[in-house]
């Protein structure tokens, strides 16, 4: 990640971080279901090279789920009042937070995973079934 002045890239550069992990856990289950899907997985060239691509893509979005997981993770550990928290869980990953306004729409979402600890399970499952 490259962090730059102000508030804004760096929350840019999460959320395409965030994108990233997620392109690469749902790659590489795709990967591995497309193979699986056929009557037989064969030895063609293909086929190895999909399984090599899964295989790399989810240890790619582990070690990056991982090290996100374990900031994710330090924080909840940490002693925090109601509204941090919900400030905390506001930020992991979805873009929607809790609000009572009616004059502002809800963020964008930018995950389908809710938390850091759901990606990085997701992650780990990619890979394993590509293992």
């Amino acid at each position: 990640l490259q962090y730059h002045h102000g508030d804004d890239s760096m929350a840019h550069d999460n959320m395409s971080e965030t994108m990233l992990i997620d392109g690469m856990v749902y790659s590489a289950t795709f990967l591995v279901d497309r193979l699986y899907s056929q009557t037989y997985v064969s030895e063609s060239a293909n086929d190895t090279d999909d399984l090599i691509k899964a295989v790399r893509v989810g240890r790619r979005a582990v070690e990056m789920a991982e090290k996100r997981y374990a900031v994710f993770h330090s924080r909840q550990k940490a002693p925090m009042n109601v509204e941090q928290k919900i400030g905390l869980l506001s930020t992991t990953g979805t873009g929607r937070t809790c609000s009572t306004k009616q004059d502002k729409p809800p963020e964008p979402v930018t995950s389908l995973f809710a938390t850091e600890a759901l990606r990085y399970i997701s992650a780990r499952l990619a890979l394993g079934k590509a293992l």
